[in-house]
């Protein structure tokens, strides 16, 4: 990275990515969705990983992916895989565990249309979930196209639905991996076994049974910065994010790692008293938490680097998803 970027310039190449725009147009539906004013109505309606539906002792979740196409046709099988993953992703992100996948795919190439589909079968392997098919289409006219949707159940949700101002936000990640392609694309999982992949996915709903944060969302092609909007977005929470507490790996670019898709990343909001044992907790473990930020009282997202500050959202005049409903609306 250019030592002399100004934080200004930092914040304009990430507010102008591709990512960024990708969520901005879930904004022509977002007028839809018009849930009601309890909380377990919220749940299960657009803006968290998952819907979450209430059955009376836990939540059934619910979730889905698309794979971009420029991904499903340079990496078959990685797409495969990396679609059951962020499904999984969705899945813990809200404290669940996962049970089940389906998929939807269309393809024009039988050899690669089974390349995607053992991606996603061996990370179904991998994950410990069940892979019960779904819809094929294989035709020569058929464009590439990808989607996964996954269930799994959740006995404390982690929604962001619960973010509230003061609350402390961290960062979790694991650094010990390497770039995957030319997609920016971390991986972290290559020298891993299923084992320990497992158990890092299981982590979430650890942390949420045992009240060590409030909400959470897993970091997606939106980067570092995306989530954290979007993350804030139900509740039209402001933030102040120090960019300098967010540590890359060593020889990797700040601003590549804040656009990053991470293979394995989430994001909490805690308490004071949930983030002391969250941070206990992660003290003597090899993933990594950094505290990121703090949950403002006004609608304003601010970025910190090096002394200088940037706002970089303000909720009441200008959304994102367009999703938001806020908090103070609820009964």
């Amino acid at each position: 990275m250019n030592k002399n970027l100004s934080l200004k310039a930092l914040t304009t190449s990430i507010l102008e990515s591709p990512e960024i725009a990708a969520k901005q147009s879930i904004q022509h539906i977002s007028t839809l969705f018009n849930p009601d004013d309890d909380l377990h109505s919220r749940y299960a309606s657009p803006g968290d990983d998952c819907a979450a539906f209430f059955n009376g002792n836990s939540y059934d979740l619910l979730a889905s992916e698309g794979i971009q196409t420029e991904f499903l046709q340079s990496d078959p099988w990685r797409a495969g895989w990396s679609a059951v993953m962020a499904n999984v992703s969705d899945i813990s992100a809200m404290g669940g565990t996962p049970l089940g996948i389906v998929s939807t795919l269309w393809h024009n190439d039988p050899q690669t249309a089974k390349s995607i589909s053992e991606g996603i079968q061996k990370a179904c392997e991998v994950f410990d979930i069940h892979y019960g098919g779904g819809h094929l289409n294989i035709s020569s006219i058929s464009q590439p196209n990808l989607s996964v949707a996954i269930n799994g159940k959740a006995n404390n949700l982690l929604s962001c639905w619960h973010v509230e101002p003061e609350m402390t936000v961290y960062a979790l990640t694991n650094q010990v991996g390497h770039w995957q392609g030319n997609n920016k694309y971390w991986n972290c999982l290559s020298k891993r076994s299923p084992e320990n992949i497992r158990s890092d996915w299981h982590l979430p709903n650890f942390i949420a049974n045992n009240n060590m944060a409030s909400a959470a969302k897993d970091i997606s092609n939106a980067g570092f910065i995306g989530t954290l909007i979007m993350m804030m977005e139900l509740t039209e929470s402001g933030l102040d994010i120090s960019l300098d507490a967010i540590k890359p790996p060593q020889d990797v670019d700040l601003v590549d790692w804040l656009r990053a898709f991470q293979s394995y990343g989430f994001i909490f909001c805690c308490t004071k008293e949930q983030g002391e044992k969250l941070t206990r907790f992660f003290a003597n473990r090899p993933l990594t938490l950094h505290n990121i930020g703090l949950v403002r009282k006004d609608a304003d997202i601010h970025l910190h680097w090096k002394g200088d500050r940037e706002t970089i959202w303000q909720f009441d005049k200008q959304p994102l998803t367009g999703l938001s409903q806020k908090e103070s609306e609820l009964g």
